[in-house]
């Protein structure tokens, strides 16, 4: 547990150094106006009251719905989760100037895929890395993204691996070794960011677990 206490740590600081200087700063609670049912997909839509004036929105988050709603299972991989949900968007702090934007995204925990150890890495947390942080439902986990240039910049909170010109994409229920890498995808207007990958929300443009259960989220801004 000790690796994923001080990985979770480093990873947040790293991210800070990436918050754009002299930044206009909205924090938005998302409000839920509908839910609409497509086949196998649900998608919340949500009211975000945001500027227009911020470059870069983004209008999708993708989370597994176990990572909300809880259950027992295996993910893409076959790892297996026993998690106990209630890790849903809580806010969202944004970050802006005309060039740059970072999305702080808070989410109201993160659970460990084994409920032995989740108990004891939320005390943790909270109680000596983060104090302070809202405790409700386990810890609150903290992470964040940055668009600049066109580019969204994953700083510690990507979920894609890559070493001699190989990139494997991490799953769900990784339990010991998350890896907190750093990379880089285009942007689009319609891009959709899957922030839980991995359940320490670990994300990407891709989704790593196609044969989990999604809830797509998509957020106005206007």
């Amino acid at each position: 547990m000790k690796y994923l206490l001080v990985s979770d740590y480093v990873s947040y600081l790293y991210q800070k150094s990436f918050y754009p200087k002299n930044a206009k700063v909205i924090v938005v609670k998302p409000i839920k106006v509908a839910s609409v049912t497509n086949g196998d997909k649900v998608y919340d839509h949500y009211y975000a009251p945001m500027s227009s004036s911020i470059p870069y929105p983004i209008h999708w988050w993708v989370q597994v719905k176990v990572d909300l709603d809880g259950g027992k299972g295996r993910d893409s991989l076959g790892q297996c989760y026993n998690v106990d949900g209630h890790n849903g968007i809580s806010k969202i702090v944004v970050m802006y100037t005309s060039t740059k934007v970072t999305y702080e995204i808070h989410f109201y925990d993160e659970d460990h895929p084994d409920p032995a150890i989740d108990a004891s890495y939320d005390w943790t947390r909270c109680h000596i890395l983060y104090p302070g942080r809202d405790d409700t439902y386990g810890c609150e986990d903290i992470e964040s993204i940055t668009v600049e240039g066109g580019t969204i910049k994953f700083a510690g909170t990507w979920s894609n691996i890559c070493a001699n010109g190989v990139c494997v994409e991490q799953t769900y229920a990784m339990q010991m070794w998350p890896q907190h890498e750093t990379g880089e995808r285009p942007y689009s207007n319609s891009v959709a960011i899957y922030v839980s990958n991995v359940w320490d929300h670990l994300m990407d443009t891709v989704d790593s677990n196609p044969d989990m259960d999604k809830n797509w989220g998509y957020t106005s801004w206007t």
